[in-house]
Protein backbone atom coordinates (compact mmCIF):
# COMPACT_ATOMS: atom_id res chain seq x y z
CA UNK A 1 0.00 0.00 0.00
CA UNK A 2 1.24 3.47 -0.86
CA UNK A 3 1.90 6.11 1.79
CA UNK A 4 0.31 9.61 1.51
CA UNK A 5 3.68 10.93 0.28
CA UNK A 6 3.80 8.24 -2.43
CA UNK A 7 0.24 9.11 -3.50
CA UNK A 8 1.21 12.79 -3.69
CA UNK A 9 4.26 11.85 -5.77
CA UNK A 10 2.06 9.69 -8.00
CA UNK A 11 -0.31 12.63 -8.61
CA UNK A 12 2.60 14.97 -9.43
CA UNK A 13 4.19 12.48 -11.82
CA UNK A 14 0.86 11.74 -13.50
CA UNK A 15 -0.06 15.40 -13.94
CA UNK A 16 3.39 16.26 -15.31
CA UNK A 17 2.85 13.79 -18.17
CA UNK A 18 5.02 10.89 -17.05
CA UNK A 19 3.98 7.56 -18.58
CA UNK A 20 2.10 5.02 -16.44
CA UNK A 21 4.85 2.44 -16.97
CA UNK A 22 7.45 4.89 -15.65
CA UNK A 23 5.29 5.78 -12.60
CA UNK A 24 4.85 2.06 -11.79
CA UNK A 25 8.62 1.53 -12.08
CA UNK A 26 9.44 4.42 -9.77
CA UNK A 27 6.83 3.54 -7.12
CA UNK A 28 7.48 -0.21 -7.52
CA UNK A 29 3.85 -1.14 -8.11
CA UNK A 30 1.92 -2.80 -10.94
CA UNK A 31 0.78 -0.45 -13.79
CA UNK A 32 -2.83 -1.57 -13.16
CA UNK A 33 -2.50 -0.43 -9.53
CA UNK A 34 -1.48 3.03 -10.72
CA UNK A 35 -4.88 3.39 -12.43
CA UNK A 36 -6.63 2.12 -9.28
CA UNK A 37 -4.89 4.71 -7.05
CA UNK A 38 -5.70 7.48 -9.55
CA UNK A 39 -9.39 6.52 -9.44
CA UNK A 40 -9.65 5.90 -5.70
CA UNK A 41 -7.88 9.13 -4.67
CA UNK A 42 -9.78 11.29 -7.15
CA UNK A 43 -6.79 12.38 -9.19
CA UNK A 44 -8.13 14.28 -12.17
CA UNK A 45 -7.37 12.58 -15.50
CA UNK A 46 -4.82 14.54 -17.45
CA UNK A 47 -5.86 16.11 -20.75
CA UNK A 48 -4.67 14.26 -23.76
CA UNK A 49 -2.54 16.41 -25.99
CA UNK A 50 -4.24 17.13 -29.27
CA UNK A 51 -2.75 15.44 -32.29
CA UNK A 52 0.03 17.50 -33.75
CA UNK A 53 -0.57 18.50 -37.31
CA UNK A 54 1.96 17.32 -39.86
CA UNK A 55 2.40 20.06 -42.44
CA UNK A 56 4.74 20.53 -45.40
CA UNK A 57 7.54 21.78 -43.13
CA UNK A 58 7.28 18.73 -40.86
CA UNK A 59 7.15 16.34 -43.83
CA UNK A 60 10.35 17.89 -45.17
CA UNK A 61 12.08 17.41 -41.79
CA UNK A 62 10.86 13.78 -41.59
CA UNK A 63 12.13 13.06 -45.11
CA UNK A 64 15.53 14.71 -44.53
CA UNK A 65 16.11 13.05 -41.15
CA UNK A 66 15.19 9.61 -42.48
CA UNK A 67 17.43 10.13 -45.51
CA UNK A 68 20.29 10.86 -43.10
CA UNK A 69 19.60 7.60 -41.26
CA UNK A 70 17.87 8.85 -38.09
CA UNK A 71 15.76 6.43 -36.07
CA UNK A 72 11.97 6.73 -35.94
CA UNK A 73 12.14 7.56 -32.21
CA UNK A 74 14.56 10.44 -32.87
CA UNK A 75 12.33 11.87 -35.63
CA UNK A 76 9.25 11.54 -33.37
CA UNK A 77 10.97 13.51 -30.59
CA UNK A 78 12.00 16.23 -33.04
CA UNK A 79 8.48 16.64 -34.50
CA UNK A 80 6.68 16.13 -31.19
CA UNK A 81 4.48 13.21 -32.18
CA UNK A 82 4.43 9.49 -31.45
CA UNK A 83 6.79 7.06 -33.24
CA UNK A 84 3.71 5.31 -34.62
CA UNK A 85 2.63 8.52 -36.39
CA UNK A 86 6.11 8.89 -37.90
CA UNK A 87 6.04 5.24 -39.04
CA UNK A 88 2.71 5.87 -40.83
CA UNK A 89 4.09 8.87 -42.72
CA UNK A 90 7.36 7.10 -43.56
CA UNK A 91 5.42 4.18 -44.97
CA UNK A 92 3.42 6.54 -47.20
CA UNK A 93 6.71 8.10 -48.40
CA UNK A 94 8.31 4.73 -49.06
CA UNK A 95 11.02 5.40 -46.46
CA UNK A 96 10.37 2.57 -44.02
CA UNK A 97 13.99 1.38 -44.28
CA UNK A 98 17.06 3.43 -43.35
CA UNK A 99 19.06 1.67 -46.06
CA UNK A 100 18.28 4.56 -48.39
CA UNK A 101 21.04 6.47 -46.61
CA UNK A 102 23.49 4.19 -48.44
CA UNK A 103 22.44 5.81 -51.71
CA UNK A 104 24.16 9.02 -50.65
CA UNK A 105 23.33 12.60 -51.58
CA UNK A 106 22.42 13.53 -55.17
CA UNK A 107 22.32 16.66 -57.27
CA UNK A 108 18.55 17.23 -57.36
CA UNK A 109 18.64 19.68 -60.32
CA UNK A 110 20.79 17.33 -62.41
CA UNK A 111 18.58 14.38 -61.46
CA UNK A 112 15.36 16.13 -62.59
CA UNK A 113 17.04 17.45 -65.77
CA UNK A 114 18.19 13.96 -66.80
CA UNK A 115 14.68 12.58 -66.27
CA UNK A 116 13.10 15.38 -68.33
CA UNK A 117 15.61 14.79 -71.12
CA UNK A 118 14.33 11.23 -71.39
CA UNK A 119 17.25 9.25 -69.94
CA UNK A 120 16.50 5.75 -68.65
CA UNK A 121 17.04 4.85 -64.98
CA UNK A 122 20.08 2.75 -65.89
CA UNK A 123 21.65 5.72 -67.72
CA UNK A 124 20.88 8.15 -64.88
CA UNK A 125 22.37 5.69 -62.36
CA UNK A 126 25.56 5.46 -64.45
CA UNK A 127 25.88 9.25 -64.81
CA UNK A 128 25.23 9.88 -61.11
CA UNK A 129 27.42 6.97 -59.92
CA UNK A 130 24.67 5.18 -58.00
CA UNK A 131 22.42 2.12 -58.34
CA UNK A 132 19.14 1.73 -60.26
CA UNK A 133 17.32 0.96 -56.99
CA UNK A 134 18.53 4.27 -55.53
CA UNK A 135 17.25 6.13 -58.62
CA UNK A 136 13.84 4.47 -58.20
CA UNK A 137 13.77 5.45 -54.51
CA UNK A 138 14.73 9.05 -55.21
CA UNK A 139 11.96 9.25 -57.83
CA UNK A 140 9.45 8.10 -55.23
CA UNK A 141 10.75 10.54 -52.61
CA UNK A 142 10.65 13.51 -54.97
CA UNK A 143 7.25 12.48 -56.37
CA UNK A 144 8.58 12.21 -59.90
CA UNK A 145 6.77 9.99 -62.40
CA UNK A 146 6.35 9.86 -66.17
CA UNK A 147 2.88 11.36 -65.78
CA UNK A 148 4.24 14.34 -63.80
CA UNK A 149 7.04 14.89 -66.34
CA UNK A 150 4.61 14.76 -69.28
CA UNK A 151 2.33 17.24 -67.49
CA UNK A 152 5.26 19.64 -66.98
CA UNK A 153 6.37 19.27 -70.60
CA UNK A 154 2.81 19.95 -71.80
CA UNK A 155 2.58 23.05 -69.60
CA UNK A 156 5.91 24.40 -70.89
CA UNK A 157 4.89 23.72 -74.51
CA UNK A 158 1.62 25.59 -73.97
CA UNK A 159 3.50 28.59 -72.55
CA UNK A 160 5.76 28.68 -75.62
CA UNK A 161 2.72 28.40 -77.93
CA UNK A 162 0.97 31.26 -76.11
CA UNK A 163 4.06 33.45 -76.53
CA UNK A 164 4.23 32.63 -80.25
CA UNK A 165 0.53 33.48 -80.78
CA UNK A 166 0.95 36.77 -78.86
CA UNK A 167 3.93 37.68 -81.04
CA UNK A 168 1.90 37.03 -84.21
CA UNK A 169 -0.98 39.18 -82.92
CA UNK A 170 1.41 42.01 -82.00
CA UNK A 171 2.79 42.01 -85.55
CA UNK A 172 -0.52 41.77 -87.42
CA UNK A 173 -3.15 42.98 -84.95
CA UNK A 174 -5.09 39.71 -85.18
CA UNK A 175 -4.68 36.07 -86.18
CA UNK A 176 -7.04 33.30 -87.31
CA UNK A 177 -7.19 29.65 -86.32
CA UNK A 178 -6.57 28.79 -89.98
CA UNK A 179 -3.24 30.67 -89.96
CA UNK A 180 -2.25 28.96 -86.73
CA UNK A 181 -3.09 25.55 -88.19
CA UNK A 182 -0.54 26.14 -90.96
CA UNK A 183 2.04 26.45 -88.15
CA UNK A 184 0.72 23.25 -86.55
CA UNK A 185 -0.92 25.11 -83.67
CA UNK A 186 -4.38 23.88 -82.63
CA UNK A 187 -6.54 26.20 -80.54
CA UNK A 188 -7.67 23.98 -77.67
CA UNK A 189 -9.84 25.14 -74.77
CA UNK A 190 -6.96 25.26 -72.21
CA UNK A 191 -4.88 27.27 -74.71
CA UNK A 192 -7.72 29.76 -75.26
CA UNK A 193 -8.16 30.09 -71.49
CA UNK A 194 -4.48 31.04 -71.18
CA UNK A 195 -4.80 33.57 -74.02
CA UNK A 196 -8.02 35.30 -72.96
CA UNK A 197 -6.29 37.10 -70.07
CA UNK A 198 -4.88 39.63 -72.57
CA UNK A 199 -6.41 38.78 -75.97
CA UNK A 200 -10.05 38.76 -77.13
CA UNK A 201 -11.47 36.14 -79.44
CA UNK A 202 -14.64 34.89 -81.14
CA UNK A 203 -15.66 32.08 -83.47
CA UNK A 204 -17.46 32.88 -86.73
CA UNK A 205 -19.88 29.94 -86.85
CA UNK A 206 -22.38 31.49 -89.29
CA UNK A 207 -21.48 33.50 -92.40
CA UNK A 208 -25.01 34.11 -93.71
CA UNK A 209 -28.70 34.40 -92.86
CA UNK A 210 -31.70 33.02 -94.79
CA UNK A 211 -31.73 35.98 -97.20
CA UNK A 212 -28.23 37.44 -97.07
CA UNK A 213 -24.75 35.95 -97.54
CA UNK A 214 -22.55 38.33 -95.56
CA UNK A 215 -19.13 36.65 -95.41
CA UNK A 216 -17.32 34.17 -97.61
CA UNK A 217 -18.33 30.60 -96.65
CA UNK A 218 -14.67 29.66 -96.10
CA UNK A 219 -14.67 31.82 -92.96
CA UNK A 220 -17.24 29.52 -91.32
CA UNK A 221 -15.86 27.93 -88.15
CA UNK A 222 -12.78 30.18 -88.07
CA UNK A 223 -11.65 31.53 -84.70
CA UNK A 224 -10.38 35.11 -84.62
CA UNK A 225 -7.96 36.30 -81.93
CA UNK A 226 -7.35 40.02 -81.94
CA UNK A 227 -6.00 43.12 -80.25
CA UNK A 228 -6.44 45.69 -83.03
CA UNK A 229 -10.15 46.13 -83.89
CA UNK A 230 -9.46 48.29 -86.97
CA UNK A 231 -7.15 45.76 -88.61
CA UNK A 232 -9.56 42.92 -87.86
CA UNK A 233 -12.47 44.92 -89.33
CA UNK A 234 -10.48 45.60 -92.51
CA UNK A 235 -9.92 41.86 -92.93
CA UNK A 236 -13.63 41.12 -92.40
CA UNK A 237 -14.58 43.77 -94.98
CA UNK A 238 -12.21 42.22 -97.53
CA UNK A 239 -13.97 38.89 -97.04
CA UNK A 240 -17.49 40.36 -97.08
CA UNK A 241 -19.74 39.42 -100.02
CA UNK A 242 -22.81 41.57 -99.47
CA UNK A 243 -21.67 45.02 -98.32
CA UNK A 244 -25.19 46.38 -98.90
CA UNK A 245 -26.80 44.09 -96.35
CA UNK A 246 -29.04 45.96 -93.87
CA UNK A 247 -27.45 47.08 -90.60
CA UNK A 248 -29.88 45.00 -88.53
CA UNK A 249 -28.82 41.87 -90.45
CA UNK A 250 -25.14 42.57 -89.72
CA UNK A 251 -26.00 43.12 -86.05
CA UNK A 252 -28.06 39.92 -85.95
CA UNK A 253 -25.18 37.93 -87.46
CA UNK A 254 -22.84 39.45 -84.88
CA UNK A 255 -25.22 38.47 -82.08
CA UNK A 256 -25.61 34.81 -83.10
CA UNK A 257 -21.82 34.52 -83.58
CA UNK A 258 -21.22 36.23 -80.19
CA UNK A 259 -18.90 38.73 -81.88
CA UNK A 260 -17.87 41.50 -79.42
CA UNK A 261 -19.97 44.67 -79.87
CA UNK A 262 -16.85 46.80 -80.52
CA UNK A 263 -16.09 44.73 -83.64
CA UNK A 264 -19.71 44.76 -84.87
CA UNK A 265 -20.11 48.54 -84.41
CA UNK A 266 -16.76 49.30 -86.10
CA UNK A 267 -17.77 47.06 -89.01
CA UNK A 268 -21.14 48.84 -89.38
CA UNK A 269 -19.44 52.27 -89.31
CA UNK A 270 -16.96 51.20 -91.98
CA UNK A 271 -19.82 49.84 -94.12
CA UNK A 272 -21.62 53.18 -93.78
CA UNK A 273 -18.53 55.01 -95.05
CA UNK A 274 -18.24 52.67 -98.03
CA UNK A 275 -21.92 53.16 -98.97
CA UNK A 276 -21.57 56.96 -98.81
CA UNK A 277 -18.45 56.96 -101.05
CA UNK A 278 -19.43 57.53 -104.74
CA UNK A 279 -18.44 54.69 -107.08
CA UNK A 280 -15.34 55.18 -109.24
CA UNK A 281 -16.05 55.92 -112.91
CA UNK A 282 -14.39 53.93 -115.65
CA UNK A 283 -12.05 55.69 -118.11
CA UNK A 284 -14.66 55.52 -120.96
CA UNK A 285 -17.32 57.05 -118.74
CA UNK A 286 -15.00 59.92 -117.79
CA UNK A 287 -14.15 60.68 -121.48
CA UNK A 288 -17.87 60.70 -122.39
CA UNK A 289 -18.44 63.43 -119.81
CA UNK A 290 -16.30 65.82 -121.93
CA UNK A 291 -17.98 65.07 -125.26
Amino acid sequence: MLSPDDIKALAELYNSGVKISEISRRLKINPKQVYVYIKVHGIKPRKRSSKAKIGERELKIIREMRMKGHKIREIAEKIGVSPRTISTYLKAMGLTSRRINKCGEIDKEMFIRLIKEGFRDIDIAEKMHTSISCIAKYKKILGISKRVIRREEKKNLMKKTVEEIKRMIEEKGFVTSRELRTRKILLTKPLLNMLTEEIKWFKLKYTSTNKFTIFLPRLGGVIFLYKDVEKLTSYLLENMIDKNAPTKVVRYLGKINKIPSEVVETLINRLGQIRMTPPRLLKDEVSNLWV
